[in-house]
């Protein structure tokens, strides 16, 4: 892993608790495998994953308010075959009400308060929820979420923020510049012939085999006799 900070002048609205813009210093974290990355508040700290899709966990300052972020991926390749133009609608596909009572199974009680639809998280297509559920930490909380799934070249990246119930307002700026900060590594070109020229529209190209006095043509997509 490496750490790199930025100095980035934000106003109120951002990271700020003042009406006067503040500087703000912020760490920025990209995973070596994955090449997924982050920036979050320095006060903020990285701490050891819990789970084997875990990529990057990171909480907030000090522990009564249990706020934290993690970010996980998992392989997806049941929509492998569609081109990128397909990603929301199969992202609406995969990330169903379904999708989320099993992801929120994990956790002992649950209940989702508002969904979102045809969001984005990194360069992917994504939906959003918000839900309440009771924590495995020692004591049990109970913790609000805003929680983002999007799925991105045959993987499904979901971000999991969440405080305890009477601190999350005051921890959802910082949540929601955490998750707009996440970045995917490039591995889908949103255009059919990428960075080549458009030759799909092309006339067809006429060959003539001399020995056989047939004419081969190709369209741009297939080849003809």
């Amino acid at each position: 892993m490496f750490f790199k900070k930025k100095w980035i002048l934000l106003a109120v609205v951002a990271w700020g608790v003042s009406s006067s813009p503040a500087q703000a210093d912020l760490f920025y974290l990209q995973d070596p495998v994955s090449k997924l990355s982050v920036a979050y508040p320095d006060t903020w700290r990285r701490v050891y994953n819990q789970k084997p899709d875990d990529v990057i966990t990171i909480a907030a300052p000090g522990v009564e308010n249990f706020a934290s972020c993690r970010i996980r991926m998992r392989e997806e390749k049941r929509f492998a075959m569609y081109p990128a133009r397909f990603d929301g609608a199969n992202n609406r596909s995969l990330v169903n009400e379904g999708f989320w009572d099993e992801y929120l199974a994990e956790y002992p009680v649950y209940k989702i308060e508002a969904v979102t639809m045809d969001t984005g998280l990194g360069r992917g297509a994504a939906s959003e929820i918000q839900a309440t559920y009771y924590s495995f930490d020692d004591p049990r909380q109970q913790k609000q979420a805003v929680i983002y799934a999007s799925l991105y070249n045959n993987k499904i990246y979901i971000v999991d923020c969440a405080a305890k119930v009477d601190a999350y307002q005051r921890h959802y700026p910082q949540f929601k510049n955490i998750i707009k900060s996440i970045g995917f590594r490039k591995e889908q070109h949103e255009l059919r012939s990428g960075d080549y020229r458009d030759f799909t529209t092309d006339d067809p190209t006429f060959i003539r085999n001399e020995r056989y006095n047939r004419v081969r043509w190709w369209d741009g997509l297939k080849e003809y006799w």
